[in-house]
């Protein structure tokens, strides 16, 4: 549970993100707020998923950034 908690919370940064570009048309309180509710609505889902498909792509996206690391 742990893992896709910390799986989730990566997404709601990106999340947030998207959210804190919105501060100069929205106002900066209005973008925060939207950005908690992101945040707490994929705590929430994170919290329903279960963890083998977490694991798979997290390990997924590891090996695509081994993949992309230059040759020592």
């Amino acid at each position: 549970m742990t893992l896709a908690t910390a799986a989730f919370t990566g997404i709601g940064t990106i999340a947030g993100a998207y959210f804190g570009v919105r501060v100069g048309s929205d106002g900066k309180e209005r973008a925060e707020r939207d950005r908690n509710e992101a945040q707490l609505v994929v705590e929430r889902v994170a919290s329903k998923v279960d963890d083998a498909p977490v694991r798979e792509a997290r390990d997924e996206i590891r090996q695509e950034q081994r993949d992309e690391l230059p040759p020592c």
